[in-house]
């Protein structure tokens, strides 16, 4: 955390990461429908290795390692993170 504290503090930037996603192998056919997509991505209802594998899916343990989001145009400070 104090290396994270270093790079954008704390109280301004909400550091995180995404863990734990499920997306279809690479060549699979499309996902047309919300049922088939629900399951998938980084809102997706699958969490689990095991899960993603039964599924067909490629399983994600940390998609992007820490990180926070930005908004350099932002009209104030506040708004910038």
């Amino acid at each position: 955390m104090n290396e994270l504290d270093a790079r954008i503090p704390l109280a301004l930037g909400h550091w995180h990461s995404h863990r734990n996603i499920c997306v279809p192998h690479k060549g699979s056919p499309p996902l047309r429908t919300h049922a088939e997509r629900a399951p998938f991505g980084f809102e997706g209802s699958i969490t689990t290795r095991t899960a993603c594998d039964a599924a067909g899916g490629v399983f994600l343990d940390n998609v992007y390692g820490w990180m926070t989001h930005v908004y350099p145009y932002a009209p104030t400070l506040a708004e910038t993170f």
